[in-house]
């Protein structure tokens, strides 16, 4: 019996994605100007809404619109749209208050965070210390987001079964958003990528 692991990875376009970079550019900015501050910020994306909720204890206010513009930028708003333009950008809503009191009382002094506990593992099947189905789905999206075809738009998974007693790839699987005036022939004339 094979020993198959499978790993997948979503593109800096896929909603969740965009919502980890918000969140992460939340955080990044408050502790670059509050090394002391407790973040714990979620990040939620529907359509044009875009809802940043959670606690913050720090004596630094973020300009949330700022950084949420700046990672939409990043990522390229013409890649973004899933039909008519946004013409005046996202409904941004913040729901962030101070961290409630009581869970203070258990952080404050030595105490552990109250967020949940993260599961992963370093590897040396790899020169990047990951997992080889997850490197792959990986650096599959990275060339993905430089090919220079118009056809696809920012939002993309990629998922890799690899089986470790071969050492083959058993499956490799993309799902790109692209633009609704091609056709599955158009996909074809698209050079491979990293070719």
């Amino acid at each position: 019996m094979s020993r198959i692991i499978t790993c997948e990875q979503v593109s800096a376009g896929h909603p969740d994605k965009i919502c980890d970079q918000i969140a992460d550019a939340i955080v990044t900015d408050v502790l670059r100007h509050h090394n002391d501050a407790r973040v714990a910020i979620e990040c939620l994306a529907k359509d044009e809404h875009i809802i940043i909720a959670g606690e913050l204890t720090s004596t630094y206010e973020p300009d949330y619109n700022a950084l949420v513009y700046e990672v939409l930028d990043r990522i390229g708003w013409e890649k973004l749209n899933y039909g008519d333009p946004i013409v005046e950008g996202p409904n941004i809503h913040i729901l962030v208050r101070q961290q409630s009191p009581d869970i203070a009382l258990g952080v404050d002094t030595g105490g552990a965070g109250d967020q949940g506990m993260m599961y992963g593992y370093a590897t040396n099947e790899t020169p990047e210390l990951l997992p080889v189905p997850f490197v792959v789905a990986t650096k599959f999206l990275r060339l993905l987001a430089d090919h220079s075809s118009s056809i696809f738009k920012a939002d993309a998974k990629a998922q890799v079964s690899f089986d470790y007693d071969s050492g083959k790839i058993t499956t490799f699987l993309c799902s790109v958003q692209h633009s609704e005036d091609f056709s599955p022939d158009d996909f074809r004339e698209i050079p491979c990528i990293g070719s």
